[in-house]
């Protein structure tokens, strides 16, 4: 997604992105991992896994924003 998007894209692009990709986790046919495992349920599950462990995500900028909320900066009162 970051390759396709660049640096410059706008918060309205990298969110039209983020749809995408998680459009295609939800409905696309994803390969069978082993004969007879056919529940789409894996597939999404195995990427969310990868997600939780910040290996792939739902918006481009997601570990920026993570950090943003979890370390704040601090503001000289």
């Amino acid at each position: 997604m970051q390759d396709e998007l660049g640096s410059e894209a706008a918060e309205k692009e990298m969110k039209k992105a983020a749809q995408i990709i998680y459009e295609w986790v939800e409905n696309e046919v994803h390969p069978t991992i082993r004969p007879g495992v056919t529940e789409p349920a894996i597939s999404r599950g195995s990427y969310q896994m990868l997600a939780d462990r910040l290996e792939v995500g739902w918006h481009p900028e997601l570990k920026k924003r993570r950090q943003r909320i979890l370390e704040p900066e601090e503001v000289d009162v």
